[in-house]
This record gives structure tokens, sequence and C-alpha cells, in this order.
């Protein structure tokens, strides 16, 4: 290898050859693709190299998640209710406390 510049060390100056050693770093990788899915983590799967559906299971799988974020909705629906209808009564009592204390002076 022909130096571009002077380089420290060992007395290699610019536009002097100089013998370098190359050492691999790690083991060369091939990679197979197992798995695609639609979204991050969380979408149907579009391919697997190990499972293969047939069109009636993956109907059943779309029927499934269909009515578990339906139910999913509706609990969050319920909740979102209890907790306003918590802080009305929270609210109603702390007004009737502060009647309450008016009435006694």
């Amino acid at each position: 290898v022909t130096l571009p510049q002077d380089y420290k060390g060992r007395g290699a100056r610019k536009s002097q050859q100089c013998a370098i050693k190359l050492t691999e770093l790690g083991p060369r990788l091939e990679l197979e693709l197992v798995k695609i899915e639609e979204g991050l983590c969380e979408g149907t799967v579009i391919y697997h190299r190990h499972l293969t559906k047939t069109p009636e299971e993956a109907a059943e799988l779309e029927q499934r998640a269909q009515s578990k974020a339906t139910a999913k909705a509706e609990r969050k629906r319920q909740q979102e209710e209890n907790i306003r209808r918590k802080a009305e009564a929270k609210a109603a009592e702390l007004a009737e406390r502060r009647a309450g204390r008016g009435r006694g002076r």
C-alpha cells in the first residue's frame, strides 16, 4: 500500500510503500426471512416461514381479533363512564359537606 500521508510509527513516510495486515473481525452472517407482520409487533402476520394457515383459519383469527377489539372498546367506555360517575358523586358529596358547614355556623 502506498501511503497518502506520513504515518506515525515504524518510520512510514508519505509516498512510501508499507505492508499492512488485515484481520477479520467476526463471522459472516447468512440471514433468513422468518416472519413479516403488518405494523410493528401488533399487526397480522403476512408471511411466516414455519407456519401456514388456510384461508378459513386466517378468517377465524381475524374474527377473534375483531371481537377482542370490540370487547376492549366496550370495557374502556364502561371504565370511563364509571370514572365520570364517581367524580360526580365525589363532587356532590363535597358540595354537601360544604353546605353542612355553612348551616352550623
